[in-house]
């Protein structure tokens, strides 16, 4: 327990020093984060929550954040042409000059640390940091869903059903199951109403099964979750924009043929 405390430490101050020495105009390493995010975005700009998802913060975390550096001109608030409640954040033309010469100066730093320590040690300590990262946020995750459907029978079933998995099966469903939404991901252009696209819908929702008895009624309000809720949203539409819309058409399409 110490050796993990005294590692974090180690860390909380490495990112204080990275912030002190690359980033201009007063920001700090969030600061760098964010409009780093952003300017590797579809078109610079993002919505708050999935914003919020790519650093590890809550939406109203990332709202306080964005306030200073929309001040400054950085960012700007701008509308979302298929949703009037959502706003995305988007990096300006200020943005993409305050971003440059903080790239300018991370690589002469970089380039000093890349002297004294291998890249393939800085890529071991970045997995051991993305662990640490998926562990906190999957103890998040997990409790949220207790909170909102833990007296579900759909829930309860669930857990039954995980708790009777190795973790060889877990692991192996959760990539099965990424790999199946790459593939309708891939697939967005053929439309929601193609046989590709509703022969992969099948597979989806026996998936889903897998972990509980999801009727097609069930299945067709999951659909709709996958645009509402804003965490789900965040998941499928990071494989590809737009997919959470895609997703509730073709889950629509095939509730629809398979309703008696």
């Amino acid at each position: 327990m110490e050796n993990l405390l005294n590692f974090l430490f180690s860390l909380s101050r490495t990112n204080s020093i990275i912030s002190r020495n690359i980033c201009p105009n007063g920001l700090d390493f969030s600061d760098y984060m964010i409009i780093h995010c952003l300017a590797k975005a579809e078109g610079k700009k993002l919505r708050r929550i999935d914003l919020a998802h790519k650093l590890g913060l809550t939406a109203s975390g990332v709202t306080r954040m964005l306030i200073p550096l929309e001040k400054q001109g950085i960012i700007e608030r701008v509308k979302d042409e298929s949703d009037a409640r959502a706003r995305f954040a988007k990096l300006t033309t200020a943005g993409d000059r305050v971003l440059a010469e903080a790239n300018f100066s991370l690589e002469i730093k970089l380039a000093e640390l890349l002297e004294t320590v291998k890249e393939k040690d800085i890529s071991r300590f970045g997995k051991i940091f993305e662990l640490i990262s998926e562990t906190f946020l999957e103890d998040e995750y997990k409790k949220e869903a207790k909170d909102r459907w833990g007296k579900t029978d759909a829930y309860k079933q669930s857990e039954e059903r995980i708790a009777k998995m190795s973790e060889e099966e877990i692991k192996k469903l959760k990539i099965d199951g990424e790999t199946l939404t790459q593939k309708i991901a891939d697939n967005i252009t053929k439309g929601a109403l193609s046989k590709d696209v509703q022969a992969l819908i099948i597979k989806h929702h026996k998936s889903i099964n897998r972990f509980y008895d999801c009727s097609i009624e069930m299945y067709g309000q999951l659909g709709e979750m996958y645009v509402q809720d804003p965490r789900f949203r965040s998941y499928y539409d990071k494989f590809k924009p737009g997919l959470a819309r895609f997703m509730r058409s073709a889950i629509r399409e095939y509730c629809k043929k398979n309703t008696k």
